[in-house]
């Protein structure tokens, strides 16, 4: 797979895990990737996420699995069938991840507000790939 490919996979998952965190679909929590709650007029459980732990389910971690690790890079470690699109999508970019984390867990900033820190950085990113493609066509 090439690099504008995979560019352009990882753009693509940015925007879904941007537009989920604004969904209705998840609840937020903190300190961890995932968890639960049993509500009281049906006992249902509901799973709370992280805005990483939001990341996680779009790559396919179900909630079971999720709530065993504290942090995507535990997951990296210790659960190879995920470390592909975990690198590909999430952490080839250390400093994003440590920015998301400390949104969501250190000032507690809500889902909307990630999501759009995410939607700034997939701009940079296209502004980086715009400016790789300028360079080529004046190299040519």
């Amino acid at each position: 797979m090439n690099d504008i490919t995979t560019r352009t996979e990882r753009i693509n998952f940015l925007e879904e895990w941007a537009n989920e965190l604004e969904s209705p679909y998840y609840h937020q929590t903190y300190g961890m990737l995932c968890d639960e709650d049993i509500l009281n007029e049906d006992d249902k459980i509901v799973y709370n996420h992280c805005a990483l732990g939001v990341a996680c389910s779009l790559i396919g971690i179900d909630n079971e699995h999720l709530k065993q690790y504290n942090t995507v890079e535990e997951i990296d470690c210790l659960n190879d069938r995920y470390v592909g699109k975990l690198w590909k999508y999430l952490l080839c970019d250390e400093k994003m991840v440590n920015r998301i984390y400390k949104m969501n867990d250190e000032k507690k900033e809500t889902f909307p507000q990630i999501a759009q820190e995410i939607r700034e950085y997939v701009k940079d990113l296209l502004f980086i790939k715009n400016n790789k493609n300028k360079e080529g066509e004046t190299a040519s």
